[in-house]
């Protein structure tokens, strides 16, 4: 999410913003859904669905590995495939979520580029060793970035641009070619996202403090 807002800070007032939105979203769940396609299937043929867990870390790191072993010769070639594949969406998502850091100390520190990007690097590289250390710290810290953190920042936004922000319209006018769809945008924002994440995030809440508890104490 940081890093949609980092890149969306680079585009045009002129952009499509609608259609933009669109084709992120149709692409993303594409993918997703495809994969999963893909990787279930294979997943309960091999009987490894009790490894899964609660979430994919189990499935990428230990189920599909040892399905990919069973397949013989095939199976080590799209293993090896398949994981490059993974290797270069992190990285490249890796660099995405670095731009939002390093964006955010040039702007507000006055960093050069390159001593932004080291440091920060530097510095989340140092957060990060714990995760490659342990997979229990792996799923905790999966689950409070992107099951809980990742709500409480979109229900944050969701009541700042709908309700303290002074002019939404005006900013992103120029990006919505039908009045009424900007209109219908801005309810969505300040009246439906907000009970939905609100909801979510009580959910979420529940069991990340679930998983903390289970993971630490």
């Amino acid at each position: 999410m940081g890093a949609m807002l980092t890149y969306a800070s680079y585009l045009s007032r002129d952009e499509n913003l609608p259609a933009s939105a669109a084709t992120i979203a149709v692409s993303d769940l594409g993918v997703a859904f495809f994969a999963g396609l893909v990787v279930f299937p294979v997943i309960f043929a091999f009987g490894l669905s009790q490894e899964i867990g609660e979430n994919a870390m189990g499935a990428l790191f230990i189920s599909l590995p040892r399905a990919f072993i069973a397949m013989g010769a095939a199976g080590r070639f799209v293993g090896l495939m398949f994981f490059a594949a993974l290797f270069v969406g992190a990285l490249t998502s890796a660099m995405s979520l670095l731009e939002v850091v390093t964006s955010s100390l040039i702007d507000n520190w006055g960093l050069d580029r390159g001593r932004a990007a080291l440091g920060a690097g530097f510095v989340i590289m140092l957060i990060g060793l714990p995760c490659a250390l342990s997979q229990d710290i792996l799923g905790l810290f999966d689950q409070i970035a992107a099951g809980f953190l990742l709500v409480v920042g979109a229900f944050a936004l969701a009541l700042f641009v709908g309700w303290r922000m002074s002019d939404p319209l005006g900013e992103v006018r120029r990006g919505f070619a039908s009045e009424k769809l900007l209109r219908g945008w801005l309810w969505i924002v300040k009246v439906v996202a907000p009970i939905i994440l609100a909801v979510v995030l009580y959910q979420t809440g529940k069991a990340t403090w679930e998983l903390v508890r289970a993971t630490l104490f």
